[in-house]
């Protein structure tokens, strides 16, 4: 099997500048920046099961 060559991000192109970058799972997110739109490039976020946002006075749909 023929090695594939590996591009470093900063080779990679900028196509739109002011976009995040967002990962999806199933118990977290992660949201990357531009390093010069925050000090933080790197954000990590818990996610909430649908049902734990429920309560008895509460209905989502």
């Amino acid at each position: 099997m023929a090695k594939r060559s590996k591009k470093r991000c900063e080779e990679l192109p900028i196509l739109h500048p002011h976009a995040a970058g967002i990962d999806v799972s199933a118990s977290e997110l992660f949201v990357a920046v531009s390093a010069d739109r925050d000090p933080v490039v790197v954000r990590k976020y818990s996610v909430r099961p649908l049902n734990s946002l429920k309560t008895r006075h509460t209905r989502l749909w």
